[in-house]
Parts: structure tokens; C-alpha cells; sequence
């Protein structure tokens, strides 16, 4: 199995709802984002996929995210934006295109800061 990983960003500000503390108030953060894509043998190139490629497919949906409050997107609507939230919204917009490629979208990392993030991995 031979795996890659991209990064990324974006700023973006949130409120987080049913929430007790300081986040709950409105605040941004520059989110990092990175993506783990897997394939079973590379590809006749010899790659996973083309970094381009994998770039051009997170940042056509990041550009969405960017500096925008994520309550008031449709990606949000009925949830919250926490980090987990935003993992998934990121797995989901993107998986569909990165299998184009013949390969496999396994973990979304989204970082808040330097110190915290959260990831979905797809079972």
C-alpha cells in the first residue's frame, strides 16, 4: 500500500453551539487541513496521484470555506462546526473526486491551532 498526505488552509471564523465556554462566542481561527490519500500500486507514472491533482481538488473546495463564517454556510446547516464537524464536511466534498483518480481517501485532519485537531477516517 503506498499513501500521501497533503496540507492545506484556511481562515475561516465559527461559534460553537451547545457549548459552555469561550468558543461558544464568535472567533476565527487559520484551520489546517490535511488529507491522506492510498493506493493499493502506484500509478503509471509511479504515483498515488499527481500533488496537483490532490492540491486542485482540496483547494476548489477550501476556496468555499475561506474566510467565511461556517455557521451560515449550507455546509453547516442543522450541525455544528467543530473541528470533527469540519473534517467530515472537507471528506465528504472531496472523497468523490480524489476516487476519480483511483484512489482512496482515508483521514482528514483539521487542525485549529498548532496544538489541537480532529480527523475523520472513513471505515
Amino acid at each position: 500500500m503506498f499513501e500521501v498526505t497533503l496540507r492545506s488552509q484556511f481562515s475561516a471564523a465559527h461559534r460553537l453551539e451547545n457549548y459552555h465556554g469561550k468558543c461558544e462566542n464568535f472567533h476565527g481561527h487559520n484551520w489546517k487541513v490535511a488529507v491522506v490519500v492510498q493506493r493499493q500500486d502506484l500509478d503509471s507514472s509511479e504515483m498515488v496521484i499527481d500533488f496537483k491533482i490532490l492540491q486542485d481538488i482540496l483547494e476548489r473546495f477550501l476556496t468555499q470555506l475561506d474566510h467565511t463564517f461556517l455557521n451560515e454556510l449550507p455546509f453547516f446547516a442543522n450541525t455544528n462546526t467543530t473541528s470533527e464537524r469540519v473534517a467530515y464536511v472537507v471528506y465528504k466534498h472531496i472523497a468523490p473526486d480524489i476516487e476519480l483518480s483511483g484512489t482512496k481517501l482515508t483521514r482528514v485532519e483539521v487542525w485549529e491551532d498548532e496544538y489541537c485537531s480532529a480527523a475523520y477516517i472513513p471505515e
